[in-house]
C-alpha cells in the first residue's frame, strides 16, 4: 500500500465536468505517461497517483468529469485544458461545472469515516477511499451538466409550446431542431442509465463494508438520488413533448398529402369533363 502521513492534516477535493465523453486510456497516455505516477484501472475511468505521501491523485472518468485530491489550481486548469484540447475528447457546451469537498484524513479516527458538513473525515486516504470520494463527486458534477442541459431543452419545448398558444400552428418550428432535440434527449438518457452508473453500487461499497459508509453518506450530502429523480421527471416531460410535437408534424405532412390527393382528383375529373363535354374540339 502507498506511504501515508502520520498526523492528521486537512485537503481539498475538487471535482470538474468538462466534457461529454473522455477516451480515459488515450488521454492517460498522452497527457500523464511522461510523469512520475501510479496508475490504477477503475470502472467508468483511471486513477493516477502522483504523490502518495502527499496524497495527491487525479481521477479521470469516461464521462467526462475529472477529480482532483490535493492539487493546486493552476495545475487543475492545466491539466484540463489538455483534456478539452485532446483530439479523443468529446466536448459538451462552454459551462465549466465543478463540485468541491472538504476532506480531513485522521489516522486516529475510532470509525473508518465520518462526515459533519462541511467535512469528510476518513482515517486513511487508500485508494479505495479515493475511489469511493472521487466516483460520488464526479457523478454530482456530471449531473449538473446534465440537469442544465435538460432545463434548455425544456425551455426550448415551452417556447414553441406558446408559439402554438398563440397562433394554432408550428410554423415557426424547424423540423430539423426538433429531430436534434429528440436525438440529444435519447443520448441523455441513455448517458445516465448506462454511462454514469448512477444507481449501480460502488464495486467498494459493496466489497466492503468500511467503506459503504463513505458511499452512503456522500450520496446523501450531494443529494444524488434526488436530483437524478429530478433529471429523470424532466426527461419524461420532454418525452412527453416531444410525442406532441412529433404527431403534429406527423399530421400536417398527412394533411399535405390529402390536399395533394384532393387536388389531383380534381384535375382528373376536370380532364374527364373537358373529354366528355368536347370543350375543346378538334
Amino acid at each position: 500500500s502507498p506511504a501515508t502521513r502520520a498526523a492528521p492534516f486537512q485537503t481539498a477535493v475538487n471535482a470538474h465536468h468538462v466534457a461529454r465523453n473522455i477516451d480515459v486510456l488515450s488521454v492517460y497516455q498522452d497527457v500523464c505517461a511522461d510523469r512520475p505516477h501510479e496508475f490504477l484501472a477503475r470502472p467508468r475511468g483511471v486513477m493516477v497517483t502522483l504523490d502518495a505521501v502527499e496524497q495527491r491523485h487525479i481521477c479521470i472518468f469516461e464521462f467526462g468529469s475529472v477529480v482532483f485530491f490535493n492539487t493546486g489550481e493552476e495545475e487543475q486548469n492545466r491539466f484540463i485544458q489538455k483534456v478539452r484540447l485532446h483530439p479523443n475528447t468529446t466536448l459538451a457546451d462552454a459551462t465549466h461545472w465543478k463540485e468541491d469537498l472538504d476532506l480531513r484524513i485522521n489516522p486516529q479516527l475510532a470509525e473508518p469515516s465520518l462526515f459533519e458538513a462541511p467535512y469528510l473525515t476518513v482515517r486513511d486516504l487508500d485508494l479505495k477511499n479515493v475511489s469511493v470520494i472521487s466516483t460520488v463527486l464526479a457523478q454530482s458534477v456530471a449531473l449538473d451538466h446534465y440537469l442544465a442541459t435538460v432545463d434548455r431543452l425544456l425551455d426550448t419545448y415551452m417556447t414553441w409550446n406558446r408559439v402554438v398558444e398563440r397562433t394554432g400552428n408550428v410554423d415557426k418550428m424547424h423540423k430539423t431542431q426538433l429531430f436534434i432535440l429528440v436525438a440529444r434527449n435519447t443520448a441523455i438518457n441513455s448517458e445516465i442509465l448506462q454511462r454514469l452508473g448512477i444507481h449501480d453500487k460502488s464495486d467498494v461499497a459493496w466489497q466492503y463494508a468500511e467503506y459503504y459508509n463513505t458511499w452512503e453518506n456522500l450520496r446523501e450530502e450531494f443529494e444524488l438520488n434526488k436530483r437524478t429523480q429530478i433529471l429523470e421527471n424532466k426527461v419524461a416531460l420532454i418525452k412527453e413533448n416531444t410525442r406532441f410535437f412529433l404527431e403534429i408534424l406527423h399530421t400536417m405532412q398527412s394533411d399535405k398529402l390529402e390536399y395533394v390527393i384532393i387536388v389531383l382528383i380534381t384535375a382528373e375529373i376536370i380532364v374527364s369533363l373537358v373529354d366528355m363535354f368536347n370543350v375543346f374540339p378538334k
